[in-house]
């Protein structure tokens, strides 16, 4: 799955699939991780999750909190800043990539 909108909801962390693998988000300065860290905590299956930093994100005060959940769970954890190696993780890949929220349900 792919987050890489600051605005999105912390509800919709709480409602992750716990069945979900790898997690894919963009951070910046101003994207509140404490929800997204809390979900990494409650997932049973998920074996990855790649960071996009960006706008400040290198330096983002939750950044810590999320290597060690991940760490704790023994799940691995790429930071990155390159947007190519952002865009590739998602195409190509077995599950076709959905953009939410949407207004009318899309056709996959």
């Amino acid at each position: 799955m792919r987050i890489a909108s600051a605005g999105t909801l912390p509800i919709v962390y709480r409602a992750l699939p716990r069945t979900l693998e790898h997690l894919l988000i963009a951070v910046g300065k101003d994207v509140v991780l404490q929800p997204i860290v809390q979900a990494v905590k409650r997932s049973e299956a998920l074996t990855k999750v790649t960071v996009h930093v960006c706008a400040g994100g290198e330096k983002h005060p939750q950044l810590a909190a999320m290597k060690i959940a991940c760490a704790a769970k023994g799940i691995e954890l790429n930071v990155t800043k390159d947007t190519r190696m952002l865009r590739s993780a998602t195409h190509g890949s077995l599950v076709p990539v959905v953009f939410l929220p949407c207004a009318k349900p899309l056709k996959i």
